[in-house]
């Protein structure tokens, strides 16, 4: 289990699916009707959708509206293509409004259908994706590229690959330089993977994005970050012609 003291949690515990190999979660202490407007949950959110693998098409960015509404998209098979015009809009839409019965949650609803979600208003936004599907984790995305000073330090993180295992370790950014140190201990049969992982850079057209990249057996995997500075780590990991390998979230070490 990973805490982030009074914001947000990540566990590898049992919750209730054989498929929940990772969960996570945001304070339920907010009481986000009475202290929050619309307009301070608003804003955009870069996400990846946790869901045991399923897809390919696993980030991209969500757009919550002061007046209620929301748009989402997918993000490109190539960062590089990011345009913030497009892959915060038109993949869907729908409504949102903070839950009459309890305000710490807020609900979405697209297509007549409600999801529960909650924000920790201007860092994250949670959201179920219904039975089976998965859960979405957003990241609040700013207006100028965060800098890497910014984002540097270690992050435990957790996570699972698309071979069913789970790992616990730690990322180290640099806040200068190209070279991320890595340690991570996985339950099956992948045990201790650990090294440095070169290229450690900020993606250009994605504002709190980096990504660093390493060899395994004659093939590059890339594994790109998703970042609230000082905060949480988003991350998930793919090979040139594997695809999709695995992902994770974590936060920073005081």
């Amino acid at each position: 289990m990973i805490e982030l003291a009074d914001k947000v949690i990540a566990t590898s515990a049992p919750s209730g699916r054989l498929e929940n190999k990772l969960c996570f979660g945001i304070t339920a202490d907010l009481n986000l009707s009475a202290t929050y407007s619309m307009s301070d949950l608003a804003g955009k959110y870069l996400f990846i959708t946790y869901d045991d693998f399923s897809s390919d098409e696993n980030w991209g960015g969500y757009e919550l509206l002061a007046n209620g509404t929301f748009t989402w998209n997918i993000g490109p098979d190539d960062e590089a293509d990011f345009d913030v015009n497009t892959h915060f809009s038109g993949g869907g839409t729908g409504t949102w409004a903070i839950s009459p019965t309890d305000p710490s949650r807020v609900i979405f609803t697209e297509a007549g259908i409600d999801y529960t979600g909650t924000i920790y208003p201007g860092k994250a936004m949670l959201l179920d994706n219904g039975v089976g599907q998965g859960y979405t984790i957003g990241i609040n995305y700013p207006s100028t590229h965060v800098t890497q000073s910014a984002v540097a330090g270690s992050y435990r993180a957790l996570d699972i690959t698309t071979d069913g295992e789970t790992g616990v370790g730690t990322y180290t950014m640099p806040a200068s330089g190209g070279n991320l140190s890595y340690y991570v201990n996985y339950s099956g049969v992948t045990g201790i993977d650990s090294g440095t992982a070169t290229n450690f850079s900020p993606v250009p057209q994605i504002n709190n994005m980096f990504k660093a990249s390493a060899d395994y057996d004659g093939e590059t995997f890339t594994t790109w970050f998703v970042l609230l500075p000082g905060e949480v780590m988003l991350h998930f990991s793919a090979g040139e012609s594997t695809g999709l390998v695995g992902y994770g979230v974590g936060a920073k070490l005081d």
